[in-house]
């Protein structure tokens, strides 16, 4: 079971902790919060060809834990009460099943691993990542790589899936220590007192300026989560990428605001949709640092009658466009302020990401030794949603798909015409 936020004894910690960057911590209490959850967990399902088995499969996994320390992250509080990091070593074995299981089908797994899947880490000092694998009826090998979320970000996910792949390939895979993971720890660190000290005043204001009270849906009886994916046609795509353009923004924030304009159609009228951003500094080759440096970035939008989405994202995108290059804001650094308790906005409430993917569905690599390929697919469910509605786009070639999943919280009604009024909204481009 999951401790809540008890204090691990600054001795099991030792004494090379580290400090964690404020959306970390932020992250970790998110986590402790919702309990023995797997909301958090970030699942990577691998598919080989060729000749694999357990002990193979082992001694790619046991090379892949040697060469990233990252793998080997824990994550406590100490005696004073802070979120503290250091590396204990990850887990050398994999958990291997000889009866056959399917091969990843979209979002999921086969229900054969989601023992494996949905069981909780212990943030409070605990290994925060696991393997199991097994074979398939037409002679390939899944293996799925489940982490917490606080050893990976979208930005990461592929050079794990791309270093375990050459593993499995025999191909060289160049160690990767702590010094480049902790150096971007305290860069993060460093934009996050920026922004506190530069921006903190105007999001409060921000927030409690236009959002007002009573944006949250009422309590209600408990519905039945979900999850679907949808592809945007090329049409449909090119005039929302038009329309945010416009406006002066880019095509994620078309799709934002076409988001922000389904909440509108169910009937909120003032709405937060936070947009898990990076914080990582560009260029310097930060992007092949693997771990955990997402952060999120509150939207504000106010819906008015008869409202287009170019009407919205004319009024929005300008303040949008601010609210992003502040995206290093820790929120755990505003929550408790008085002004923004009155208002009382749940961030959590709906989220939208985007991936980009290197392919249709999947990565894969190739080889000429025992493994011939190995193919990951990244946009794997962590089959408890995180927020009461989570949108991530993922963009290949042009092309634009969707996963929408929502919690149980989602009263039913809503669950119920969720899909229908979001297909709409990303469709509707210009439309009313």
């Amino acid at each position: 079971m999951t401790a809540r936020n008890s204090a691990v004894p600054t001795s099991r910690i030792g004494a090379a902790r580290f400090p964690t960057t404020g959306a970390q911590a932020g992250l970790w209490f998110a986590a402790q919060r919702l309990g023995d959850t797997s909301a958090y967990h970030v699942v990577i399902a691998f598919t080989i060809e060729g000749d694999v088995d357990g002990t193979r499969l082992a001694d790619a996994w046991r090379g892949l834990v040697e060469r990233t320390a990252i793998l080997g992250l824990r994550t406590a509080l100490d005696d004073d009460g802070q979120v503290v990091q250091w590396f204990a070593g990850a887990p050398d074995t994999v958990s291997w099943f000889a009866s056959p299981v399917s091969p990843p089908d979209g979002l999921d797994v086969d229900p054969a691993f989601l023992p494996y899947v949905l069981a909780p880490f212990d943030l409070d000092g605990g290994e925060l990542c696991r393997i199991v694998a097994a074979p398939t009826a037409d002679g390939r090998t899944v293996a799925v790589l489940v982490l917490h979320h606080l050893l990976v970000d979208g930005t990461s996910q592929p050079v794990i899936a791309e270093r375990f792949a050459r593993c499995l390939l025999g191909e060289p895979v160049e160690p990767a220590g702590p010094e480049r993971y902790l150096e971007l720890v305290e860069l993060v660190r460093l934009a996050e007192v920026a922004c506190l000290a530069r921006d903190r005043e105007r999001w409060i204001s921000r927030t409690v300026d236009r959002l007002g009270a009573g944006w949250c849906w009422p309590p209600t009886v408990p519905g039945i989560a979900g999850h679907l994916r949808h592809r945007l046609d090329r049409t449909g795509v090119d005039r929302l990428r038009s329309v945010a353009e416009r406006a002066g923004g880019s095509l994620f924030l078309g799709l934002v605001g076409a988001v922000h304009r389904s909440l509108s159609a169910l009937g909120w009228d003032r709405t937060v949709v936070s947009v898990a951003a990076s914080a990582r500094p560009r260029g310097g080759g930060h992007d092949r640092v693997v771990g955990a440096f997402v952060n999120q970035v509150p939207l504000v939008a106010v819906h008015r009658p008869h409202d287009s989405l170019a009407d919205l994202l004319a009024r929005e995108v300008p303040g949008w466009r601010t609210d992003l290059a502040a995206r290093a804001l820790p929120q755990a650094g505003v929550a408790d302020d008085a002004r923004l308790a009155r208002v009382g906005p749940n961030l959590n409430r709906v989220i939208v990401s985007e991936r980009r993917s290197a392919g249709p569905t999947a990565y894969r690599w190739t080889g000429s030794g025992a493994v011939r390929s190995v193919s990951a697919e990244l946009f794997v469910r962590g089959y408890e949603p995180k927020a009461d509605i989570g949108v991530r786009f993922v963009r290949h070639s042009g092309h634009v798909a969707y996963d929408v999943e929502w919690s149980a919280r989602l009263p039913p009604e809503l669950a119920e015409r969720l899909p229908t009024v979001l297909a709409a909204a990303l469709a509707g481009g210009d439309d009313r």
